[in-house]
């Protein structure tokens, strides 16, 4: 099977579309980042989780040719760490214009930004060490 099917890939990102939409129907419009401070670091762990879980979902939907043949297993790690990387990236660019266009707007500082970055890697890190024993990533 050559073909990879627009719903195969809908539901490999379910994970990250459900924590997205989550993020943008209810923890924005209703404020409760301001509400709960602390909320945020937990949302950015989950996302790195489930942004993690959504690139393992999608390179199993596709077909062997297509797929990244990356050896040595740490290789393959620091392949989905960067993945990873760039979904943050655009988190962070989302949460910008977000909070530009918000009646909740938040202090966005380097250190916030760079902090939830970082949260969102160690997220991925801990789905895919824990995936590891699980199966191979």
């Amino acid at each position: 099977m050559n073909n990879v099917s627009i719903t195969k890939v809908v539901r490999a990102f379910l994970p990250m579309i459900v924590v997205f939409a989550w993020d943008a129907f209810i923890n924005n419009p209703f404020g409760l980042y301001g509400l709960w401070p602390s909320l945020d670091v937990p949302m950015h762990l989950i996302g790195g989780v489930v942004a993690a879980w959504s690139l393992v979902r999608f390179m199993a939907v596709l077909p062997a040719k297509w797929r990244p043949m990356i050896r040595p297993v740490w290789a393959r790690y620091f392949f989905w760490l960067g993945q990873v990387a760039l979904i943050t990236i655009a988190w962070e660019i989302y949460e910008v214009i977000f909070d530009y266009f918000s009646p909740f707007p938040t202090p966005m500082t380097l250190v916030d930004t760079l902090g939830d970055m970082l949260n969102g890697l160690c997220g991925a890190l801990l789905y895919l060490s824990l995936n590891r024993f699980k199966k191979k990533v």
